[in-house]
């Protein structure tokens, strides 16, 4: 199971990467990963109840 968690946090990094990109630049790839990250482990912390 910890491997779908990983997987939802490691999508969200992923697609923070690409918004923080396209809406702030460069820096924005560090910040969107981070909250991505955030989100999909939340996300696959939800799933898992």
């Amino acid at each position: 199971m910890d491997r779908i968690i990983g997987g939802y946090a490691g999508v969200g990094a992923v697609l923070g990467m690409i918004f923080g990109l396209l809406l702030l630049g460069l820096p924005g790839v560090l910040i969107g990963a981070v909250v991505g990250m955030a989100i999909g482990w939340y996300v696959g912390e939800k799933s898992r109840e």
